[in-house]
């Protein structure tokens, strides 16, 4: 659960404001505002949300301080998004989650430090008890990001506007309480950065750190298994890191530590000269979906086809890899490195 690379809180907005913006009259949401609100708050998109809040508003004075409002930057008091709930809790104390980001800004850190703020806002509430997100199956970022907090999906609805939309939950204090272990593993894996490579000692009480952390975890979903392994692989013992990323895979594993697993069981393996077996784990990894372990994935690949006699395929993985993040000649370069392994 990598913790979010910007600061942001959610600004709720009286109704006089939600009505300026929903007809388009910035300067008059300005006048009421309790934030500078700049030109995005009119896209288009944007202005349908204002309107329909400003009628929920109306209508239902109580959800005003649950509905979309704008995401504001910690650090520079600027509006980044827009971000809230679908109104108060449920029956169930459930509250659906909803956020966009200025596409401006996008893949900066703002979507995730939302998702958190909103998060952990539910939490506190003591009449809500479950976060819910639906969620295009075609928008892989926010699918990726919602799994990435640990929201777990739970079937499937159809929005006469939107259409088809997965559905996900998620207990807000049990993840608060997650987040709180994994802020206190976090702080024991910097701690290594102050461990020699020659300090055998050193490296054990490492290890002893991250095992007492991780001992606190009482399900078996092989998270523990997995960061011991990552303890072991970190400290030059591959041999002992390899039974313990199995264990952890076959324990069912998630999200984005179950990918980690597979790439380093099979940097692992690789490390102690069983390059096949690492070759036949990626190679199946890299059909299993994509996020933002790719590059990664492809660098271990490459490395794998080295060791195995295949370096034109191995060029081919690392040139494709590397296109995408090009200034120029993205295109060239990927029809290029295909070109290596094609016949002829």
């Amino acid at each position: 659960m990598p913790s979010p690379s910007q600061q942001v809180r959610v600004v709720h907005l009286p109704p006089a404001v939600l009505d300026a913006l929903a007809a388009g009259d910035l300067a008059a949401a300005n006048e009421a505002s309790p934030v500078p609100l700049g030109p995005v708050c009119l896209d288009p998109g944007w202005r349908q949300i204002w309107a329909v809040r400003s009628e929920q508003v109306a209508k239902t004075p109580d959800d005003g301080p649950w509905v979309t409002g704008v995401v504001v930057d910690e650090r520079t008091g600027t509006v980044v998004g827009q971000a809230g709930f679908h109104g108060q809790p449920d029956e169930r104390g459930m509250v659906e989650v909803g956020y966009e980001i200025d596409p401006a800004l996008r893949r900066r850190g703002y979507a995730r430090a939302t998702l958190e703020a909103l998060v952990r806002r539910a939490a506190a509430e003591p009449g809500v008890t479950v976060v819910r997100a639906s969620i295009s199956p075609d928008n892989v970022a926010s699918n990726a990001l919602t799994q990435s907090f640990g929201f777990a999906q739970v079937g499937e609805q159809w929005d006469e506007e939107d259409g088809l939309e997965i559905l996900f939950e998620l207990d807000p204090r049990a993840w608060v309480e997650q987040a709180r272990w994994e802020q206190r593993l976090a702080e024991v894996w910097v701690s290594l950065d102050d461990v020699a490579d020659d300090d055998p000692e050193g490296e054990e009480a490492f290890r002893a750190r991250v095992d007492e952390v991780v001992a606190e975890r009482t399900a078996d979903d092989g998270v523990a298994a997995f960061e011991r392994g990552c303890a072991f692989d970190s400290t030059g013992q591959s041999d002992r890191a390899v039974p313990l990323y199995r264990e952890a895979l076959a324990a069912g594993l998630t999200g984005v530590r179950r990918r980690r697993a597979v790439i380093q069981l099979a940097s692992s393996l690789r490390n102690l000269h069983r390059s096949p077996e690492s070759l036949a784990l990626l190679l199946a990894e890299r059909d299993n979906g994509s996020d933002g372990l790719d590059d990664a994935l492809a660098a271990f690949l490459a490395l794998t086809l080295v060791d195995v006699g295949r370096e034109r395929e191995a060029l081919t993985v690392a040139l494709t890899a590397l296109a995408p993040h090009l200034p120029r000649y993205q295109r060239s370069v990927a029809r290029y490195a295909q070109a290596l392994v094609e016949p002829g």
